[in-house]
Order: structure tokens, then C-alpha cells, then sequence
């Protein structure tokens, strides 16, 4: 069937469970060299469950142990098998070599043979333990074998509820083995196998001096036939993003620019025009973020480009935020002070201090984390569809939490203190302090971010 409808040749890769060719079969199989077996067989990975003896020989116990057997358990094994009858019919039966455990491996899933005579033999003992007499005759139901958990050869043994499955933690590992053509006897071809690579729940590790090799002959991946979803940034969002930005930075040095023209006037001489152009700057510095997320690759930035937009992400909005907030609350708490009474004069320099503590500790946050965690543009596969990728900002060694939500309690605390001394400047005159526009603008500041 998949020879009729094309879908054997270089152009594919044929992945099999190992449940649908075991091994035992693989070694029997012969195909006509070219036919659609023998051509579909070619460059196919087959996925098994694979014992820790094939992977950690050194540390494995059940592979000590059966290495540690000597020859008499060898000889004892021999007597058991039966004698040869008359039937001049019947084969002989294997007979072991005194160093049968020395120079063989165990078979493929022995491990879990063993472990399930083992399960058997604790499902009997709890159950005997369980009982006030011991029973003339003992009777397992499956519920108690399920129920039943151990470290085995295999690994950790336990079972899922509901479909009696082995759990999928407790398998030690999975093996990809890479099918090659074998050699051609009596006009039949066989087959062979090689592990190329191990999954032990944390990823694929690549055996040493093993290639896997495709259907063409080489270990170059072929390229999948259906485009692939890059899932790029929308133009429409490039356009939108760049253009909000463009307007914020534009009315920040707008409004910077006509301060500074108008700075003899009384009313803006009221308003501290220092503090104001501050805040004006803090305010183009947050919008620059938008350009760090408003392009990826299909803009022309190469993804070192785009690395360098993710670390300056997190600079942009919170140095961007706390130098707003900082001006604002200096030059409410400047205000306070002077309608207090409490000083005839009040320097700048006296009233920035707090907010130069908070910026300082910020900034030594984000050296820390740009030096030993920096946010990276990764491009990833997205888990339901793997021909689907998506690009982002994701930090390349660990978590990011610590450190941004280091960044968020600092925010949060100067947007507090920021109400705390609107609060107490709600009485002085709007010429000098406009709180009620500065809270109706902080409100909105946080839906905005919420």
C-alpha cells in the first residue's frame, strides 16, 4: 500500500514502534533486495524499550550479578534440559560453556522478566503479611499486583490506575535503533540493527561512534515535504507595534521639547520642569521596549540581533518604569516638603535619593542577570504540531523568575510609595502637584499592564 501511493524513497522516513518488529523477528526478516519491504526497511528507525545493562554496564547491579554466576550454576542449568529422545527429528539443545555468563549478555527485556517474577513474589508476600494465618492456598487477584511498587532491574515499578499500564516514569529508557541493509543470501536480503541514541526522560543522548544513516546513505536529516509553519510576527502587529511607539517617543520629546521652551513660565517653574523632562525620558525609554518584540526573522534580523533585542527587553520597561515613577514621586515628595514647612528650600539631590537606591539596586539586578542568565531568541517546536515553530525571548540557562520577580517587588514598591505621598499632597494646590490627574494616570498605567 505504501509503495502504491509513493511514499517509500529518500523523500520519507519510515519510524516503526518496537512492538511491531521485535527483535527476535528483525533477525529472522529477509526481503528481495529493491522490493517495497526491503526499500521502505532502509534508513527506518524502530523505537524500543531498552535495558540499563545496554547503556550503563558499569553500574547496572543485574548485569553484576549475572556476570558474578560461575560454572556451577552453568552446569546445574545443563542438567535440566531434557534428554534426547529416538526422534531422529529432534534438535539438539543448547548446552552453556562453563563462562556462558562471562562472555554472554543477558537477552533484550530481561530485565523486566526478572522484575516481573519479582512483582509476583512481593505481591505474595505483602498478601501473606496481610493475612492472620497462612492460607492452604494463596491467591493473587491482579488489583494486589497492581498495587504493588519496587525499585527493580528495570527501574522504578509501579503501575498507572485506570489502564493497568506500566508508569511511563518507571521505564528506564528508550532506544532508537537505526535499521541498515544487511548481506544478500541465496537472493534475499537481511537486516540490521544499531542503538544510536538513548531518551532517559531528560532527552536524547547520541551514542558514541554511531551515525544514523537515512535512506539516501548519508546522516543528513531529509527535509519534510509540507512547509513549515514559522508562525512569524503579523504584519499588521510589526505596523501596530512600531507605530504606538513611534507616537509615544514622539509626544515624550514633544513634551520635553516645549517644557524646556517654556521654562520661565511660572506655571511650569510650579511644575518642577527638571522632574517633568525626567519623566518624559522614562517614558520614551518603556515605549522603546515595543521594538524588542515587534520583529523577528522574516524582517531581515539575523537571530544575534534578535538575541541582543531579548536582553534589552527587560532594561527598556523596568528602567523605563522606575524612572517615571521616580520623577513623579521626587517631585511630589520635593512639593511636600516645602508646603510642609518643614524646609524653606529643598534641594533636588536631597529629594532623589530614594529613587536613585531603587534604581541602582535595579541595575545591578539586571547586570546579574544579563551576565549569567541572558534572555535568547529561541525558536522552538510547538508541541502539537511539529512542523509549527515559534520564536521568543527565553532565558538560555534557568528560569528568569528569580530575578524578574526581584524587578516586579521594586516596581511595586515605588508605585506604592508613589500613592502613599499622592495621598498626602491631596490638598495642595493642582498648580503644584496635580495628584488627582497623576492617580487617574497610574490607574490607567495598571490596566494597562494587567
Amino acid at each position: 500500500m505504501a509503495d502504491e501511493k509513493g511514499l517509500i524513497g529518500e523523500n520519507y522516513f519510515w519510524v516503526i514502534a518496537g512492538r511491531s518488529l521485535p527483535r527476535a523477528y528483525l533477525e529472522r526478516l529477509r526481503a528481495a533486495p529493491n522490493s517495497p519491504l526491503d526499500r521502505m526497511l532502509k534508513g527506518s528507525a524502530v523505537f524500543r524499550i531498552i535495558d540499563p545493562f545496554m547503556y550503563q554496564r558499569d553500574m547496572d547491579r543485574f548485569l553484576i550479578n549475572w556476570m558474578a554466576q560461575d560454572s556451577s550454576l552453568v552446569s546445574q542449568l545443563n542438567s535440566l534440559h531434557p534428554l534426547k529422545g529416538n526422534n531422529p527429528f529432534q534438535v539438539d539443545y543448547f548446552v552453556g560453556t562453563d563462562n556462558y555468563f562471562q562472555m554472554n549478555d543477558p537477552a533484550p527485556l530481561s530485565s523486566y522478566i526478572y522484575d516481573s517474577v519479582i512483582l509476583t513474589g512481593i505481591s505474595a508476600c505483602e498478601l501473606l503479611m496481610s493475612e492472620e494465618k497462612i492460607p492452604a492456598k494463596l491467591e493473587i487477584t491482579v488489583n494486589e499486583i497492581l498495587g504493588t511498587r519496587f525499585l527493580g532491574a528495570s527501574g522504578n515499578v509501579s503501575f498507572e490506575e485506570g489502564n493497568n499500564g506500566r508508569s511511563p516514569g518507571g521505564l528506564s529508557a528508550y532506544g532508537v535503533y537505526n535499521i541498515r541493509h544487511g548481506d544478500i543470501v541465496n537472493g534475499l536480503r537481511g537486516f540490521d540493527s544499531s542503538l544510536t541514541a538513548i531518551y532517559q526522560g531528560s532527552g536524547w543522548d547520541k551514542i558514541s561512534a554511531t551515525e544514523f544513516t537515512y535512506y539516501d546513505e548519508t546522516t543528513s536529516q531529509p527535509t519534510p515535504l509540507r512547509t513549515t509553519n514559522s508562525n512569524y510576527l503579523a504584519t499588521g502587529r510589526h505596523v501596530v507595534g512600531l507605530t504606538l511607539m513611534g507616537m509615544a517617543i514622539a509626544n515624550a520629546t514633544g513634551c520635553c521639547l516645549w517644557i524646556w521652551l517654556m521654562r520661565n513660565n511660572k506655571k511650569i517653574l510650579a511644575s518642577q520642569p527638571e522632574f517633568l523632562c525626567v519623566l518624559c525620558f522614562g517614558s520614551a525609554v518603556t515605549a522603546a521596549s515595543i521594538a524588542m518584540i515587534s520583529f523577528d526573522e522574516s524582517y531581515g534580523w539575523s537571530v544575534n540581533a534578535l538575541a541582543h533585542g531579548c536582553k534589552a527587553l527587560p532594561w527598556c520597561f523596568f528602567i523605563g518604569y522606575l524612572i517615571m515613577y521616580g520623577a513623579i514621586f521626587s517631585k511630589l515628595s520635593r512639593t511636600n516638603q516645602v508646603f510642609s514647612f518643614r524646609r524653606k528650600k529643598v534641594e533636588i539631590n536631597r529629594v532623589v535619593r530614594p529613587f536613585l537606591v531603587v534604581l541602582i539596586l535595579s541595575i545591578t539586578v539586571l547586570i546579574i542577570w544579563t551576565a549569567i542568565n541572558p534572555l535568547a531568541w529561541v525558536r522552538m517546536e510547538n508541541k502539537n504540531d511539529p512542523l509549527a515553530t515559534s520564536g521568543k525571548c527565553k532565558s538560555v540557562n534557568f528560569s528568569p523568575l528569580p530575578f524578574f520577580i526581584t524587578l516586579m517587588v521594586m516596581i511595586v514598591m515605588v508605585t506604592i510609595s508613589l500613592l502613599a505621598i499622592l495621598w498626602q499632597t491631596k490638598d495642595i494646590q493642582d498648580e503644584f502637584v496635580e495628584s488627582n490627574w497623576i492617580f487617574y494616570g497610574i490607574l490607567a498605567h495598571l490596566q494597562v499592564c494587567i
